[in-house]
């Protein structure tokens, strides 16, 4: 029977650390990966899968590092139990080796999920009030109200937008943005 560990984050300026610590005592490889968003492409995760054979076990710390959403959880659950390989997790401990374990687990997908389906609403909500109160998001404009006007002064004179950019020290694209706006 081998033990093999599975570690994901969801950004890059977050670290495997804690999982791999945890992993690692139980484990005798733990495999880890960056994965953002909820796509269900994990070549890492496969790739383990893939090895997994009668007998194996899949450990991850969490149940939400191997699935985002309920359906790509029961999905990799059936396609372990058709390799004759198992899940286990630690935190909270729960062996899915029978019914009881997999209907516990299932329900704790299904919350894991809708804790994420709200997060992003009051996100799109938050989002939402800030643009309505002025704020903008992204970078800010390289070319004040001023130099936007200077611009197109520029360009009615007949300036080229690659002299406006040299002029403004900026971009063409940026001059070219400028003038459209």
């Amino acid at each position: 029977m081998t033990r093999l560990g599975y570690a994901r984050v969801s950004h890059s300026d977050q670290n495997h650390d804690r999982q791999v610590k945890t992993l690692s005592k139980t484990c005798e490889r733990v495999v880890c990966e960056t994965i953002r968003g909820p796509t269900a492409d994990k070549p890492l995760l496969e790739a383990l899968v893939l090895e997994l054979g009668a007998g194996d076990v899949l450990v991850v710390h969490e149940l939400d590092r191997i699935a985002r959403s309920t359906l790509e959880f029961l999905r990799l659950v059936a396609r372990l139990e058709e390799r004759g390989a198992a899940i286990e997790v630690l935190s909270p401990s729960i062996d899915l080796a029978g019914p009881f374990g997999r209907i516990i687990a299932t329900i704790l997908m299904v919350f894991a999920e809708l804790e994420l389906e709200t997060s992003k609403k009051r996100q799109r909500e938050g989002i939402e009030r800030a643009r309505a109160r002025g704020v903008r998001f992204g970078a800010p404009p390289k070319l004040s109200r001023a130099q936007r006007k200077h611009a197109a002064t520029l360009s009615a004179e007949g300036r080229s937008q690659r002299e406006i950019a040299e002029l403004l020290g900026v971009s063409v694209s940026t001059v070219n943005r400028a003038l459209k706006s």
